[in-house]
């Protein structure tokens, strides 16, 4: 049997820790709510949701209605296990582009130097030996990228990728917490620290020395938490200084 906690229990335990009657749950459950998608779900234990979509023929796609933030967005690389990550390009335009005219300019460019022969009679010799010498060609990163447009309410695709492919994102994604949800042991103590420090920091009984303290005991829980979540083995880091490391056939 797996040891699991609740919003509830959280909730209840915290009421327990300042022998408070059960009359105070409301008030408890929202700051345990609280905590639980403002604080930890912003960064320290977010809720990350996977989706594929297809492009529409504006290259965006819709963002979901629980959307806070791109995690990772990108297309699958062939029947890879692996995702090709897409970058951020603040340049794109926030308006919508009519889907008619966004490549009339490139097709005439593409149209031009895709004469037949055109590659071999300028990079080519006649013995069929590559001459080299192609610059300004750049990298594959102009097609790659894309921006949120939030108040539209979709995420801009680079034109470089054609319309209809489909495009992997991980997310953060909002909480439907409720009473009866699971909490991750760890952030436990985490979450009710953060109700008691609430409590106190809205209660004129309390004088400003113990709010303090119940503060710094809010942030030493989570600072222990991220020590849990993002510890570093040894494993862990001989495996990033050996990452790059390959064998070769010594004379």
């Amino acid at each position: 049997m797996r040891y699991t906690t609740t919003v509830d229990g959280i909730v209840r335990s915290s009421l327990m820790t300042l022998g408070l009657p059960i009359h105070y749950y409301v008030q408890f459950l929202h700051y345990a709510l609280k905590c639980l998608n403002q604080e930890l779900n912003m960064d320290t234990l977010p809720l990350i949701k996977t989706i594929e979509v297809t492009l529409d023929a504006n290259n965006e796609m819709q963002i979901p209605r629980d959307f806070i933030e791109v995690l990772k967005l990108g297309r699958k690389v062939n029947n890879d296990h692996r995702i090709k990550v897409f970058g951020v390009n603040n340049e794109f335009n926030r308006l919508q582009v009519a889907a008619d005219n966004k490549t009339e300019q490139s097709d005439e460019v593409l149209a031009s130097l895709n004469y037949g022969g055109y590659y071999f009679t300028n990079f080519y010799n006649d013995k069929g030996e590559h001459k080299g010498r192609m610059f300004g060609y750049g990298n594959d990163t102009t097609s790659s990228e894309y921006k949120v447009i939030r108040e539209r309410g979709v995420i801009k695709i680079s034109p470089g990728q054609t319309a209809g492919v489909k495009i992997y994102m991980e997310y953060v994604g909002y909480h439907s917490a409720t009473t009866a949800s699971y909490i991750h042991p760890y952030a436990a103590e985490v979450m009710e620290a953060y109700i008691i420090y609430k409590f106190k920091e809205h209660n004129r009984s309390i004088n400003k020395g113990e709010m303090v303290e119940s503060k710094q005991e809010y942030y030493n829980q989570l600072r222990k938490l991220r020590g849990r979540l993002y510890g570093l083995t040894k494993t862990d880091i001989l495996r990033l200084v050996r990452s790059e490391f390959r064998q070769s056939i010594k004379i």
